[in-house]
């Protein structure tokens, strides 16, 4: 089985937050979603390997149940399960051989330096599905994880 796993994260300052910049951010995450460049293939057992499409460099953390990586496990037991750590640390079962997941979360984070204190914005975008459904050419809609 092999698993597409797309992460795609923007950040931004409060100043970022009129319609212009939010439409910008949009195009951008669209033009990463739609496009298939594996940055990172890791093979975690004979019957699952995960093409990663990301910026960041990911690893796989072996826990008793699967792999970690990011927000996800996914289990060794069952092909095509896995579990999303959401924020508030509440947590999705999935089964990626009935659909793909899409999922958005959004954060703010309180920066402080010799200037001042700031929010520093961040949204991140987690797509995984099974290789063979690809998303080019559909507009994907991701549930808001914090608003």
């Amino acid at each position: 089985m092999i698993i597409d796993f797309k992460c795609f994260t923007q950040y931004w300052d409060k100043s970022a937050r009129d319609d212009a910049a939010i439409q910008q951010r949009r195009q951008e995450q669209q033009a990463f979603l739609q496009d298939n460049k594996v940055t990172q293939t890791l093979v975690l057992a004979t019957d699952l390997t995960l093409h990663i499409h990301s910026s960041t460099p990911y690893t796989a953390q072996r826990i008793e149940q699967g792999w970690v990586i990011g927000h996800v496990l996914f289990y060794h037991a069952r092909n095509g399960h896995i579990c999303l750590r959401q924020h508030d640390g509440t947590f999705i079962q999935h089964d990626l051989t009935q659909s793909a997941l899409h999922y958005r979360i959004e954060n703010r984070q309180r920066i402080e330096d010799a200037t001042g204190i700031y929010w520093r914005y961040e949204e991140q975008l987690i797509a995984l599905q099974l290789q063979d459904w690809p998303l080019t050419g559909q507009t994907v809609q991701y549930p808001s994880a914090l608003s």
